[in-house]
């Protein structure tokens, strides 16, 4: 059973030593859980933004999409 707590620390995954983060693929995440590998990538993404000067944007919440819609609506 896998899931996101504040008690989560940092654990080290084996297979990544030496490789560039931003050139990370699925391949490389090949045999990871679903949200592990969707975390990778993301990561992965990110520094690529971060690293070509751009920011990133966080996701809406799942209240700010309710209200998005909601306002649509009108």
């Amino acid at each position: 059973m896998q899931g996101v707590t504040v008690f989560a620390r940092a654990k080290k995954i084996k297979g990544f030593e030496g490789k560039d983060v931003g050139s990370l693929t699925e391949k490389d995440c090949k045999g990871l859980m679903k949200p592990l590998k969707k975390s990778i990538l993301e990561a992965s993404s990110n520094y690529n933004i971060i690293m070509a000067g751009g920011e990133v944007l966080e996701p809406p919440s799942p209240i700010q999409r309710l209200t998005n819609i909601i306002i649509q609506k009108k």
